[in-house]
C-alpha cells in the first residue's frame, strides 16, 4: 500500500467509525425507548390494577358498616318480636293466674273448712251421741233403782201388816191392838227418780258444733294482697311492652387511612425514574461520541504518520497468481498476510468491527447501570401502601358485638325484672295465703280440741292433709322464682372479615414489574452479546483466513513453479536458443 492511498483509507476509517457509533446510538435509543414503552406498559395496567385496588377496598370498607348494623337490627328486631310474645304470654299467665287465685283460694278454704267439719263435728257428734246416752242410762238407772226401792218398801209394809194382823190377833185376845205402820216414800227415793245429768254436761259439745266457722267467715286480706300484685304485674308488662326498645349500639369503623389511589404514585414514580434512565442514555450517548471521536483523532494522526514515513509495501504481481515462473515475484507468505491486512478494505473492516465491540460493550455497560438503577428503585415502588391489616377491622366488629352483648345483658335483666319482678311478691303473698289457712284450720283444732284427747291426731291430720299441699305450692314457687329470667338471644356469631389481597396485588404488580426489567435486561444483553460476537469474529476470523490464504497461495505457487521448471527442463532447446542457456 502506498503513500497515495494512506488519506483515503484514513477517512474511510474514520466513516466507518461513525457509522458504528451511530447504529450504537441507535441501538441505546432502541433499548431505552422499549424499556420506557414496557414500562409504560406496566404504567397502564398498574393504574388499572390500582383502580381496582380501590374499589375493592371500598367495597371491603362498606361490607361491615353494611352488615354489621343490619344484623344488629335484624337481631334487635327479632328479640323484640320474642320479647312482646313472652310479655302476651306473661299477660295470659297473670290472667290465668288470677283466675286460679280464687278458684285455688276458694278451693283450699272449701277444703279447709270440709275438713275441719268432717274431723270436728264428727268428733263432736260422737261425743255428743256419747254425753246424750250416759244421760239416758243415768236416768233409766236412777228409776230403775228408784222402783227397786219403792217395791222393796212397800213389800216391807206388807209384810209389817201382816205381822201386825197376827199379833193383833194374840193381842186382840186380851184387848189389845196394834196398829200397822204406814208407808211414805222418803224424799231421797223422790229424788232418785228425778236423777238427770246437768244440760251443761251434755248440750256444750252441740253448741260447738253450732259455733264452727263457713266458707264466708275465713278472712280474705291476703287474697286481696295477691289479687292486687296481679293486676299491678299486668300493669307494668303492659307499659313495658308499650316503651320496648331494644339497645342498637352503633358501628363506628376504624380510624384507618383512606383508600390508597396508586395510579398518580405510579406516574409519579415513573416520572422520577425516568430522568435517571434519560441520564443514564444521555452519558452513554456522550461516551460513544467521545470514543469515535478520540479513535477518529486517533486513526487520523496514524494516518499522517504513516504517510510521511511509512515505506512501501511491495504489491504483489500478478504472474503470482498465474502462476508464472519468475524470481522477483517471489514474495514470502508473510509478506503476502501483510499485504493482504494493511489492504484498505481489510482495515476499514478491522476498524469498523473494533469499533462495534467497543461501542456495543459501552452500551452494555450503559443497559447494566439502567437495569442496576431500575432493580434499585424497584424497592420503593409505589405498591407498598395497597398493603391493609384487617385486624383494626376485626377489632371493631368485635367491639360492636361486645356493646350488644352488654347492653342486651342490661336489657334482659330490667325485662325480667318488668315481666317477672312481681313474681317475688306474689311468692311472699301466696306463701301468706297458704300458711294463714294452715293456721287457720290448726288455730281452729287446738280452740276445738285442745284440751280433749282427740287433739293431737286430728292436729297430725290437718298437718298431714294441709301441710304437704302448703310445702308443695312453695317448693314450685321457688322453683318458678329461679327460672323465670328473660334470655334474649344472642347475635350470630360474625365470620371473620375475608382478607383483601391487596399484598398479593402487590407483590403481583413488584413481580411482573421486576420480570418486565429482567427480559428487557435479558433481550438487551443478549443482542449486544450478538452483536459483540459478531464483531469478534470478523476480528478473529478476517485475520486467521487471510493468514491461510496467504499461506496456502505461497505454497502454491512454489509448487507450479518447480513444476514449470521441470517442464522446461525436459523440453528440447529451441534452434535459435542460446547455447549457454542448453548447457
Amino acid at each position: 500500500m502506498g503513500r497515495e492511498s494512506v488519506w483515503p483509507l484514513g477517512v474511510a476509517c474514520v466513516c466507518v467509525i461513525m457509522c458504528t457509533v451511530w447504529h450504537a446510538r441507535v441501538t441505546l435509543a432502541t433499548l431505552t425507548s422499549g424499556l420506557q414503552a414496557d414500562m409504560a406498559t406496566w404504567q397502564v395496567g398498574m393504574v388499572a390494577a390500582c383502580e381496582h385496588a380501590a374499589r375493592a377496598l371500598e367495597v371491603w370498607r362498606a361490607w361491615p358498616q353494611i352488615l354489621v348494623p343490619s344484623v344488629v337490627n335484624a337481631a334487635a328486631t327479632a328479640a323484640e318480636s320474642g320479647v312482646h310474645s313472652l310479655g302476651h304470654a306473661v299477660l295470659s299467665m297473670l290472667q290465668m293466674m288470677q283466675i286460679l287465685v280464687h278458684i285455688v283460694c276458694s278451693s283450699y278454704k272449701t277444703l279447709l273448712l270440709c275438713t275441719v267439719q268432717l274431723v270436728v263435728q264428727s268428733v263432736l257428734s260422737v261425743l255428743d251421741t256419747a254425753a246424750q246416752a250416759i244421760a239416758v242410762a243415768v236416768h233409766d238407772a236412777a228409776h230403775a233403782l228408784h222402783d227397786v226401792l219403792t217395791a222393796a218398801g212397800e213389800a216391807g209394809v206388807g209384810l209389817a201388816d201382816i205381822a201386825v194382823d197376827g199379833l193383833n190377833g194374840v193381842l186382840g185376845l186380851t184387848g189389845h191392838t196394834v196398829t200397822p205402820p204406814t208407808w211414805h216414800e222418803p224424799d231421797a227415793l223422790r229424788a232418785l227418780s228425778n236423777v238427770t245429768i246437768p244440760l251443761s254436761l251434755v248440750d256444750p259439745f252441740r253448741a260447738i258444733r253450732a259455733d264452727l266457722p263457713t266458707v264466708s267467715d275465713l278472712r280474705l286480706d291476703a287474697e286481696d294482697a295477691l289479687d292486687a300484685a296481679l293486676t299491678a304485674a299486668q300493669q307494668r308488662v303492659n307499659q313495658t311492652l308499650v316503651h320496648l326498645a331494644l339497645p342498637r349500639p352503633a358501628w363506628s369503623p376504624p380510624a384507618v387511612p383512606d383508600a390508597p389511589v396508586c395510579g398518580p404514585e405510579v406516574a409519579r414514580w415513573l416520572q422520577e425514574a425516568r430522568p435517571d434512565i434519560q441520564r443514564l442514555e444521555h452519558n452513554t450517548r456522550m461516551y460513544l461520541l467521545a470514543m469515535g471521536a478520540s479513535a477518529a483523532v486517533v486513526l487520523l494522526v496514524v494516518v499522517l504518520l504513516s504517510r510521511r514515513g511509512a515505506p512501501a509495501v511491495p504489491r504483489l504481481e500478478k504472474g503470482v497468481t498465474e502462476g508464472v515462473d519468475t524470481q522477483s515475484t517471489r514474495i514470502p507468505w508473510w509478506r503476502l498476510y501483510a499485504q493482504w491486512l494493511l489492504a484498505p478494505t481489510t482495515v476499514v473492516v478491522l476498524a469498523g468491527s473494533a469499533m462495534s465491540l467497543l461501542s456495543h460493550e459501552l452500551v452494555a455497560v450503559g443497559v447494566r447501570c439502567m437495569s442496576a438503577t431500575l432493580h434499585h428503585a424497584l424497592a420503593t415502588e409505589p405498591t407498598r401502601p395497597l398493603a391493609l391489616d384487617n385486624a383494626a377491622w376485626q377489632a371493631a366488629v368485635d367491639q360492636t358485638w361486645s356493646d350488644v352483648d352488654v347492653a342486651w345483658a342490661d336489657a334482659e335483666q330490667t325485662l325480667t325484672q318488668a315481666f317477672f319482678g312481681w313474681l317475688n311478691g306474689t311468692v311472699v303473698a301466696t306463701h301468706d295465703v297458704l300458711h294463714g289457712a294452715l293456721d287457720l284450720a290448726t288455730g281452729t283444732v287446738d280452740d276445738t280440741l285442745g284440751s280433749t284427747p282427740l287433739h293431737d291426731p286430728v292436729s297430725q291430720f290437718v298437718q298431714c292433709v294441709l301441710g304437704s299441699k302448703v310445702h308443695s305450692v312453695d317448693s314450685a314457687l321457688q322453683w318458678a322464682q329461679a327460672h323465670a329470667v328473660v334470655h334474649l338471644p344472642r347475635l350470630p356469631t360474625m365470620p371473620p372479615l375475608p382478607p383483601l389481597p391487596l399484598d398479593a396485588w402487590a407483590q403481583h404488580a413488584r413481580t411482573d414489574l421486576s420480570t418486565i426489567l429482567s427480559t428487557w435486561d435479558e433481550r438487551a444483553m443478549r443482542y449486544l452479546a450478538l452483536t459483540r460476537l459478531q464483531a469478534v469474529c470478523v476480528l478473529t476470523g478476517v485475520p486467521s483466513v487471510l493468514l491461510l490464504l496467504a499461506i496456502s497461495i505461497t505454497y502454491t505457487s512454489s509448487a507450479v513453479r518447480l513444476a514449470g521448471s521441470a517442464r522446461r527442463l525436459q523440453a528440447p532447446a529451441p534452434a535459435h536458443a542460446d547455447p549457454c542457456w542448453r548447457s
